[in-house]
């Protein structure tokens, strides 16, 4: 399940709201309980990054993702060469992948379980090097 607002027409306009995470984790856990009650067993989120949200938005979605555990599904990211990357770099889709591999450890850290990608080795290598860190904390 996907957050965004509007449909296939506007669905890359931003919107202005209040607080991003409260608004997706409100609509997320409106559409897991819609699809619950259809019998769905296997859910895993998405918080829509890119769709419908500010590059200011997205950047605070991916700091606090973490919050989205509460709605207890897992978390699909797919930040791989999108535009809120390549802004901050200052380069191109084609020239973030530096810029997507920091993100995807960000979302890593945040608490993401899968990662939409184009680069599946620079996404491996992110997962690793996240990996290596978690033993340091004590953390698994």
């Amino acid at each position: 399940l996907m957050h965004l607002i509007g449909d296939f027409e506007n669905m890359h306009n931003s919107f202005e709201f209040g607080d991003i995470i409260e608004i997706v984790k409100k609509d997320l856990n409106e559409k897991i309980q819609k699809a619950e009650e259809l019998g769905v067993k296997n859910i895993i989120i998405d918080p829509g990054f890119g769709f419908s949200k500010t590059l200011d938005q997205n950047w605070a979605l991916l700091q606090r993702l973490q919050e989205l555990k509460s709605l207890n599904k897992e978390i699909l990211v797919g930040v791989s060469r999108k535009r809120m990357i390549y802004q901050a770099t200052g380069g191109t889709a084609e020239t973030a992948l530096i810029g997507t591999s920091i993100a995807h450890f960000i979302a890593c850290q945040q608490g993401a379980n899968i990662l939409r990608v184009h680069d599946v080795q620079a996404a491996w290598d992110a997962i690793n090097i996240y990996k290596a860190t978690l033993h340091l904390t004590g953390k698994n």
